[in-house]
């Protein structure tokens, strides 16, 4: 698998290249980049599989890069990388089908299951497609439709899995298969991880929302259950979150 890192932080990007290698993953380091347009001119020549970008870089910021890539390059996976006070840049990113995103400062555990789940989703897509619906769509284009639908949608607390079956025109149980090889996620696992990594960024970007106004905007119908899920991914409540993340 080839992989492009771009970020314009020097200590981040070459960080990234020393770290990355030392997973001892099927990855070849094709490049590092260090603004938009490097990343365009590195793509052009070594045709990667997969793209590690940052979204706030200068000459052309990571958003712009993203979708140029995506015109040329659709199969690429594209994980972004996004500071505290760019989520609106990293929401578009994610309309634009992007693999996942990552914050700032990496979790080390965090890049190293997502490097694994795109290695994966990438092997799927090169194999021979396993089953097809019944309109003939691969198993593979049926995975990207899915993952469009819910990151497009995750933040609306009416997202369910069998509206997520039925909206994708698939079996309940066909859908538990892709989400599985996909993301190595079952439904609940893979949209609870997004809405709280949306969380947050919204708790560390922002004091103007209270934690209710937090549960409700990344989906969550009570902020009961939004605490309670929050602390079992972080190992903090939202409030101590807030006031261990403040800008």
């Amino acid at each position: 698998m080839r992989l492009l890192v771009a970020d314009d932080e020097q200590t981040i990007r070459e960080g990234l290249g020393k770290l990355i290698p030392s997973f001892n993953l099927d990855i070849d380091m094709i490049g590092l980049a260090a603004d938009g347009e490097e990343t365009l001119l590195l793509a052009e020549e070594y045709n990667p599989d997969l793209i590690l970008i940052d979204i706030n870089m200068p000459r052309l910021n990571g958003l712009e890069a993203i979708e140029t890539l995506r015109n040329d390059y659709v199969d690429a996976k594209i994980i972004i990388l996004s500071g505290y006070d760019k989520f609106a840049y990293a929401k578009r990113a994610l309309e634009l089908g992007v693999f996942a995103y990552l914050l700032k400062p990496v979790d080390f555990e965090e890049l190293y299951v997502t490097l694994c789940s795109a290695i994966e989703a990438i092997r799927v897509r090169a194999a021979r497609p396993l089953e097809t619906t019944k309109a003939g769509v691969s198993q593979q284009n049926t995975a990207e439709a899915v993952l469009a639908y819910i990151h497009k949608h995750f933040t609306e607390n009416t997202l369910t899995f069998a509206e997520l079956a039925r909206q994708c025109h698939i079996s309940p149980s066909y859908l538990t298969r892709i989400l599985k090889k996909s993301t190595n996620c079952n439904f609940t696992e893979y949209l609870g991880k997004l809405r709280i990594t949306y969380a947050q960024q919204l708790l560390t970007d922002t004091s103007q929302y209270s934690i209710r106004e937090v549960a409700e905007k990344v989906g969550f119908s009570s902020q009961h259950y939004f605490s309670r899920s929050f602390k079992m991914y972080t190992g903090l409540s939202p409030s101590e979150y807030r006031a261990q993340n403040k800008l």
